[in-house]
């Protein structure tokens, strides 16, 4: 009875420690802001800073690489729009909902755009994201009418395997494609085998992310000579 006392208090005090140790000012959650983004439930850093919504590895691994010579497209737009402008030359995104495009819109420096195109779909937002490769929008195509090319295109937005497709039109020799939420992979299984079939290679850079509470992954599809270095 005595020894089942003293277990339990050791292991009480053992979680009061580790619950304390991870508050500690170098606690790996602390300094990226983790706790922060979980308390306000947005994708910011530990100085409420915008940060983009994909895992914290990749973050770290594509910050020092970032300069104001590369042009950003993105499929999804949100804080990451505003993270990328202040290390890119440019940054454009699309994004398929009303109140979300309003919401960026009025907070975008002059070196971002954001444009609105409905998904003229029927489904829930799994079903909008994960559509077939065939199915192409004015959302996926919308990369189509611009003049430019990029040297990063984000894919983290709806009717993700089509914009995969599009995606690989308007890179730059020495582009490459971000691709979040490698965890469903079953679901882009059509984007995946294309990527392939077009001779990327692949990063995978898994972790948790601002916000959640369950490992994620975000890739880096990419070819020799690439603007990243890798």
């Amino acid at each position: 009875m005595i020894k089942t006392y003293f277990l339990d208090l050791v292991r009480k005090v053992n979680s009061r420690m580790i619950f304390g140790l991870l508050f500690l000012k170098n606690s790996y959650l602390v300094q990226n802001g983790w706790f922060n983004s979980v308390f306000k439930m947005q994708a910011i850093d530990n100085n409420g800073n915008p940060i983009p919504w994909l895992t914290y590895p990749l973050l770290e691994f594509i910050k020092p690489r970032l300069n104001k010579s590369m042009n950003v497209y993105e499929y999804g737009s949100g804080n990451s729009t505003l993270w990328f402008s202040n290390y890119v030359g440019s940054i454009e995104s699309i994004e398929h909902d009303k109140k979300w495009y309003e919401l960026i819109k009025s907070k975008l420096p002059d070196n971002a755009t954001i444009t609105y195109r409905n998904i003229d779909k029927v489904g829930n937002y799994e079903e909008l994201t994960f559509m077939s490769i065939l199915e192409s929008t004015e959302y996926s195509e919308h990369i189509l009418m611009s003049k430019n090319k990029y040297n990063i295109i984000v894919v983290d937005g709806v009717n993700r395997n089509n914009c995969i497709l599009q995606a690989t039109k308007k890179l730059t020799k020495d582009g490459v494609i971000i691709l979040d939420n490698l965890e469903y992979k079953d679901q882009v299984f059509e984007g995946l085998e294309y990527l392939k079939n077009e001779r990327f290679k692949v990063i995978e850079f898994w972790g948790i992310s601002p916000i959640a509470f369950f490992k994620s992954c975000t890739a880096i599809f990419y070819k020799d000579e690439n603007c990243l270095g890798i």
